[in-house]
């Protein structure tokens, strides 16, 4: 099965492949400065973030429970994943055919 990613989600990835470090290195970027860079909202960012962490390109850590132990689910940090370098890799080599999709492994 195919998964489709937007080019937002494709802009996400590629830059956090720019600013995550060298390969396999698990750095987490704070997303401010992402949103900033990339000239988007925070929700934008949380959706697409979470698109590619459902697609397992990127990995996500939330801020820990509030005083009351409630779960937040907004985003602390996020890196690019092994999967998510090798989509990229893949991606790069691709001729350019205008389909963002993600290949079956």
């Amino acid at each position: 099965m195919s998964a489709i990613i937007s080019v937002a989600e494709l802009t996400l990835l590629e830059y956090l492949g720019k600013h995550s470090g060298r390969s396999g290195e698990r750095i987490g970027l704070a997303p401010k400065p992402i949103t900033r860079d990339l000239r988007i909202s925070m929700e934008q960012f949380a959706e697409e973030s979470a698109s590619l962490a459902a697609h397992g390109f990127a990995g996500i850590r939330n801020f820990r429970p509030d005083a009351n132990d409630i779960p937040s689910s907004k985003c602390s940090a996020i890196w690019l994943t092994k999967k998510g370098e090798d989509y990229l890799r893949s991606h790069r080599l691709a001729p350019a055919s205008g389909a963002l999709t993600e290949s079956s492994h």
